[in-house]
């Protein structure tokens, strides 16, 4: 567990965007024998080998080919984008000071990004002499850049009303109070000439770390959902080829901004990748003996506000992975999906509890019931348990983070999920 929690936060901090995450799974996918393939080239594929592929620097996906003819299909799912503030498209300072402009991405617990130190991360594109487009990417923790919050004097309520910030005016970060061309900086610590276009985001500077008395916490930005997705990735890479079982790991991006891209969740990917390994009709064949796993954090109880949970089902930190249930389908979870989960979670001691959000407080969604839908394969959605949800500085439970892992590791090597129940 130690070992695998050291790997962890190390993947995290190599990780503050999506594009550095896809790149680290894929680095980590290669070493582990996994064969990269191109979306544009033709695919020759051999039974029993491992595979992945990158989509546009973002969108990453693993899979291991059945040594025989495949009957039955996994995918487990997860995303890579996290809530954050993106540095709108042109870096010259619109004030006086120092400043950059920003927007909103997806949405992130505001207040928290204010009085902490702040990088810039990302994708920066760039021609080079020949005019071929270049992909750099940046990560810039040299200098640290802040938002100031108004002192109390001058914001007298703010402790009895809450923090108002509006999200135009009070968000712009300072990186100096002299006149300075952040992008020359930029060119100058990552030597490229003329730029492009970029995506280019603020990160908090704070590592992860393990906190607690006992450490049996961590404590990082991009949790949600990282946690998932490394989880996923080390079960990948553990798992060998199955007789009849094609498994797939999906990682996808602008899962924080409802999904509807040709990389996020709401795409035809996987169906197009379904039927380019195994064909329509194959593909048909195997979706009575499927099934998909969105793997996403929930709200853990945070004990400061115990009337915002309801008691009997929120999940508290430490006590087990998560299953997520919606009546209204904003997560996956069925009689039927739920029973073959429960079964392999007792098949391997891990523990779990059931997360159901208070019938008056709306809940979020998931990758699963887009996933669900498009692919019309039975789903569940699963996950760690957290607390400051889509801020700066979340927390979860080091050995939920363990336990996911092993559960994801044993989904992987089980035909338990496939099982039919008796009539």
């Amino acid at each position: 567990m130690k070992s695998y929690l050291e790997d962890f936060l190390q993947f995290i901090y190599a990780s503050p965007t999506p594009y550095h995450a896809a790149k680290e799974a894929g680095v980590r996918l290669a070493e582990a024998d996994f064969i990269p393939l191109e979306e544009n080239k033709s695919w020759e594929m051999k039974k029993g080998e491992k595979y992945f592929l990158i989509k546009d620097q973002a969108l990453t996906c693993a899979f291991i080919l059945p040594k025989k003819s495949a009957k039955k299909i996994l995918i487990t799912a997860s995303h890579l984008d996290s809530p954050a503030l993106k540095l709108r498209p042109d870096l010259r300072s619109p004030t006086e000071h120092s400043q950059l402009g920003v927007e909103i991405y997806g949405g992130p617990l505001l207040n928290s990004w204010l009085n902490v130190d702040l990088g810039i991360a990302g994708r920066v594109l760039y021609s080079d002499k020949r005019n071929k487009i270049k992909t750099k990417w940046i990560d810039f923790r040299d200098f640290p850049l802040f938002i100031p919050q108004l002192p109390i004097h001058l914001d007298r309520e703010v402790n009895d009303k809450g923090l108002q910030l509006n999200k135009q005016d009070h968000l712009k970060p300072i990186f100096s109070f002299s006149k300075i061309d952040i992008l020359k900086v930029l060119q100058k610590n990552f030597s490229f000439d003329n730029l492009l276009s970029y995506d280019l985001f603020l990160f908090p500077l704070e590592a992860p770390r393990l906190v607690g008395y006992e450490q049996e916490m961590i404590a990082s930005y991009r949790l949600d959902n990282l946690s998932s997705a490394y989880a996923q990735l080390a079960a990948m890479i553990e798992s060998e080829a199955d007789e009849d079982t094609l498994k797939i790991a999906i990682f996808w991006d602008h899962e924080e901004i409802g999904s509807k891209t040709h990389l996020g969740a709401d795409s035809i990917f996987v169906m197009d990748l379904l039927h380019r390994i195994l064909g329509k009709e194959e593909t048909m064949l195997c979706k009575e003996r499927a099934f998909a796993i969105s793997i996403d954090v929930s709200h853990a109880l945070n004990p400061n506000f115990p009337a915002k949970f309801d008691p009997q089902y929120t999940p508290i930190l430490g006590h087990g992975i998560s299953l997520k249930y919606s009546a209204a389908q904003k997560y996956t979870n069925s009689a039927l999906s739920t029973a073959v989960m429960k079964l392999l979670c007792e098949k391997e001691k891990i523990p779990f509890q059931n997360y159901v959000a208070r019938n008056d407080t709306p809940s979020g969604s998931t990758v699963g019931p887009m996933m669900s839908a498009t692919l019309g394969m039975r789903s569940i959605d699963i996950g760690c348990s957290l607390l400051s949800m889509h801020s700066t500085r979340e927390v979860i439970s080091s050995k939920d983070q363990y336990d996911l892992y092993r559960l994801l590791k044993a989904a992987y090597a089980t035909s338990i999920l496939f099982e039919e129940t008796n009539e």
